[in-house]
């Protein structure tokens, strides 16, 4: 069995990618997605044996910002005309799940439709579609996470349920705060890496994140993270769901630190 990790930026030469062997426990694949670009990711989602590939990039929009862009395009009245102006941008910018992972976690994702993060979003929506196309089933993609292939993700979050430094692990002279991290995610994991993996980790926080995002997707397969409320599923169908793991998961042989 195999999860795949992505950390999806606009671009490949900043996209991350993981894919993890669970049941050799090791790191099959690791690194950046450039050359490979969108044909690459296609093809390792699809890939065989692949259970859930973890996406750290919003897989939707919000439900009233859709609505709004809808019906300005048309010409028709801008929305929320007769509530507080503030209260009305919020749910424009915020998902159900942005809100969710916000009051759960203390970390704030950033908005699919008022933040940069729209723009590889949009690589994602492209990717979801190709993903479809390839395997030839429409269920193969479900925004929820709660099936198919795909599953939304957010290291920060994860690393912040786990107890690990959250915050100040990305950019190029943070690789001490990284080290720190890629060791004790191998504890929990179980994982056997390499000294060259280890080494990929500590050079790119896009190449690590993608392993966080293995890792959750691990953890989505296990059932050990929260997916949406029942009442909930239908909307986070259509605007994506962000997986949040247990704090007590670990992987097949792995440890809490």
């Amino acid at each position: 069995m195999r999860t795949v990790g992505i950390d999806l930026a606009a671009q490949p030469a900043n996209t991350g990618v993981c894919v993890i062997d669970w049941q050799a426990g090791v790191v099959e694949h690791l690194g950046r997605n450039a050359p490979g670009g969108d044909d690459e990711l296609v093809a390792i989602i699809t890939g065989p044996g692949v259970a859930r590939a973890g996406i750290d990039t919003p897989l939707g929009w919000p439900d009233a910002f859709i609505e709004a862009v809808t019906a300005h395009h048309a010409d028709r009245p801008w929305p929320g005309d007769d509530v507080d102006p503030d209260d009305h941008r919020r749910t424009l910018r915020l998902r159900l799940t942005d809100t969710d992972v916000s009051t759960r976690t203390g970390r704030h994702p950033m908005s699919v439709s008022a933040d940069r993060i729209a723009v590889a979003a949009m690589r994602g929506a492209r990717i979801q579609t190709r993903v479809r196309a390839v395997t030839g089933d429409r269920s193969s993609v479900d925004r929820s996470g709660t099936s198919g292939l795909v599953a939304e993700t957010y290291p920060a979050a994860a690393l912040a349920v786990w107890g690990l430094t959250a915050t100040g692990y990305k950019g190029a002279a943070e690789g001490d705060r990284r080290a720190a991290v890629v060791e004790a995610l191998t504890v929990r994991s179980g994982l056997r890496l390499t000294d060259d993996e280890v080494t990929t980790m500590v050079g790119s926080d896009h190449v690590l994140d993608a392993f966080i995002c293995a890792l959750v997707a691990r953890a989505v397969v296990d059932g050990a993270t929260d997916g949406p409320a029942p009442e909930d599923l239908e909307r986070a169908q259509r605007e994506g769901w962000i997986h949040i793991p247990d704090p007590q998961w670990c992987g097949p042989g792995g440890r809490l630190n």
